[in-house]
């Protein structure tokens, strides 16, 4: 009974979420901490790295030195809501044993291969006063929805598909993630881990995740982690970073940690890339009343810089363009005004003469010759 009911609540609480695709790449790294939201469906994610950590040698067991890579493949398909991602992990580990002398032993292979899936039960919903122009009280205003965190579960298995060394069977990892988005560039992430357990390995882990974008292309992150181990002690770890956008699907990142373990101190480096494979499908509600639903492929591969840079070439050519028309229009009037001058300067035609003073004229000159034909 109990089972059905928490059950029911799950499904419940999971009809509240929407659609978590984001328009640039959401990546876990550079810390080790995971946030509630997927990659949304139809995208394919890679993150990897190289570490390097280096320890002292306090107890009898101990790793002094430890370096490889990670990877993570993370993909979406049949839910926004839901992720199904794969770790795995290639290490080289220098063990350390103490008594009189300290013999040392090194050991490389597959350290990890843990197959899971994370589901988004719950997201956070809140205003956006950065728009709010009539108020600055409202716009400065603190919402208090954004106290209340977006949640996620997680459940994988840790594969016996490693080097003899790590290989502890089958195990189960069990976690549940918490975002709290406080300002539009400030979020806080909460991790609580259960891993490995029924094995020598077993641990129980809370990582705290402070990150913050300092402007589009830059953010930085600060993060504290706590691991209780069963059989091996204690760990603590204070981590930063930066991250690097550079593209809307292609991230750098680099972090630094101070590993503290029993009376044992160490400094672990670390440095990655996340890239992603962008086909997503939106789905778009055409008839309400059908609720009838059609995919649309959108393209988000394009270069969104190229495409703003042409753009503006065309807006630079259209105002050097602009002025050259004015001027020519200019022209075309002042030769307009030319012409009808010109053309109101040029000399009148003279009227013709009346016929009336062609004939006084006519029998003027007729007079003058009979007079002078008298005389003679």
């Amino acid at each position: 009974m109990k089972r059905s009911i928490w059950l029911f609540l799950l499904i419940g609480i999971s009809q509240l979420a929407s659609a978590q695709y984001t328009d640039i790449i959401n990546s876990n790294r550079p810390g080790f901490s995971r946030s509630p939201f997927g990659v949304g469906s139809h995208v394919y994610q890679v993150e990897g790295g190289f570490f390097y950590r280096k320890s002292q040698i306090k107890k009898r067991f101990s790793k002094p030195r430890s370096y490889g890579e990670m990877i993570s493949l993370r993909y979406s398909h049949f839910d926004e809501k839901l992720e199904f991602n794969l770790d795995l992990a290639y290490a080289s580990d220098k063990l350390a044993f103490r008594t009189i002398y300290t013999s040392y032993k090194n050991i490389t292979g597959l350290s990890q291969f843990t197959i899971g899936a994370k589901y988004l039960l719950f997201k956070s919903e809140y205003e956006n006063r950065s728009k709010e122009i009539h108020s600055w009280k409202k716009r400065t205003q603190f919402d208090k929805n954004r106290l209340i965190p977006s949640v996620a579960v997680y459940f994988g298995i840790n594969t016996p598909l490693v080097s003899d060394y790590y290989n502890y069977g089958i195990s189960p990892k069990i976690a549940v993630y918490l975002q709290n988005d406080i300002t539009n560039r400030y979020a806080i992430l909460t991790n609580f881990i259960v891993d490995k357990l029924g094995t020598y390995e077993a641990s129980y882990t809370y990582i705290i995740t402070e990150t913050y974008s300092l402007n589009d292309k830059y953010s930085i992150f600060l993060e504290n982690l706590g691991r209780y181990n069963v059989n091996l002690g204690n760990e603590q770890q204070f981590a930063g970073g930066l991250a690097y956008l550079k593209s809307n699907n292609f991230q750098l990142d680099a972090s630094f940690r101070f590993v503290i373990e029993g009376k044992s101190t160490g400094a672990y480096f670390g440095l990655g890339a996340s890239w992603r494979l962008d086909k997503h499908v939106k789905y778009v509600i055409i008839n309400e009343a059908d609720k009838t639903k059609d995919k649309i492929l959108v393209d988000k591969n394009r270069d969104k810089g190229a495409i703003s840079r042409k753009k503006s070439m065309l807006r630079q050519s259209y105002r050097k363009f602009k002025p050259i028309q004015k001027k020519k229009h200019l022209k075309n009037v002042k030769r307009i005004k030319s012409r009808k001058r010109h053309i109101k300067k040029l000399p009148t035609k003279k009227k013709p003469k009346s016929k009336k003073k062609g004939l006084f004229k006519n029998l003027f000159k007729k007079k003058k010759k009979t007079e002078e034909n008298s005389g003679s």
